[in-house]
């Protein structure tokens, strides 16, 4: 499992956010996190990203793994240019191809068993993470994003909201995690940005864990949805889209009526049998 979150507790002062939630992530899992604003969404995908601590519980990361976390908030740091933001998001696929390099020049001096099980280890993460097609899919990303207009020289902190989001957006793509945590990743994008992101994340390898509000985006991608309650401070999880999710949801809704409705019927059972017992006792007496 690329991630695995187990009673995953926090609390701001005294009011609750989380609850012992858990959460498993798969390579290939696709799962969107819903619930009601201010429920606990951001805050759990900054504890599973590691940004914040949970008070209580615990987050397991494979030590294998590269996880991405998109933010709502996008820090601009001063001086720093939309390349300088992509050469930071790629520089582990740029460690991994220069890993094979180091191999490839060891195989060619003594071309041991252990030189090269790692060195097909490390290609096929390189290949798998798309590291042989990065300059090629740089300018794929950035196009279909829809800032390809602005220059890699532009610095970040004279870009508008939007364009930071959609730039933060298309670096963690090209670094292709093998776990993406996106934080309402569709809030700047127009429809064409949206439907080729949809295209993306569903042939996307990695596991992905998304909030979003996009019911179309949730019921394209998702192969299941965490629903976090903002009452109980817990999430329940349901397999499939949204589609099936809402079914899973109106069916839940038919049993608990039906169980309300036994429990009325066996209430009044019980009053009347109750009732008629009162005047048998009172019959008798008389």
């Amino acid at each position: 499992m690329a991630l695995n979150a187990k009673g995953v507790t926090k609390e701001y002062g005294h009011r609750v956010v989380l609850a012992a939630v858990d959460v498993g992530l798969n390579p290939g899992d696709k799962i969107a996190l819903i619930g009601a604003n201010g429920s606990g969404k951001s805050t759990l995908l900054r504890i599973l990203a590691g940004e914040e601590e949970p008070d209580d519980g615990i987050v397991a990361r494979s030590r294998h793994d590269d996880l991405g976390f998109l933010s709502q908030y996008v820090r601009a740091v001063e001086g720093e240019t939309i390349q300088d933001v992509i050469t930071s998001s790629v520089a582990g696929l740029r460690f991994l191809e220069q890993r094979m390099r180091d191999l490839e020049r060891r195989m060619s001096d003594s071309p041991g068993e252990e030189v090269l099980t790692e060195y097909a280890e490390v290609s096929e993460r390189f290949e798998t993470r798309g590291g042989y097609e990065i300059d090629a899919r740089t300018d794929e990303v950035l196009a279909n994003l829809g800032v390809s207009y602005l220059t890699r020289d532009r610095s970040i902190t004279g870009l508008s909201g939007g364009e930071k989001a959609r730039v933060a957006l298309a670096a963690l793509l090209l670094a292709a995690p093998d776990v993406l945590l996106l934080d309402e990743p569709t809030n700047d994008l127009d429809d064409r940005a949206l439907t080729w992101l949809e295209g993306y994340l569903k042939g996307y390898r990695g596991g992905v864990l998304f909030v979003t509000h996009d019911r179309d985006l949730i019921d394209a991608v998702a192969t299941a949805i965490l629903e976090l309650d903002e009452q109980a401070h817990r999430v329940t999880r349901y397999e499939g889209n949204y589609g099936r999710y809402l079914d899973a949801k109106r069916a839940a809704r038919i049993r608990a009526q039906q169980a309300y409705d036994a429990q009325q019927d066996e209430i009044a059972g019980l009053r009347e049998r109750a009732a008629a017992t009162a005047r048998m006792v009172g019959f008798g007496r008389a």
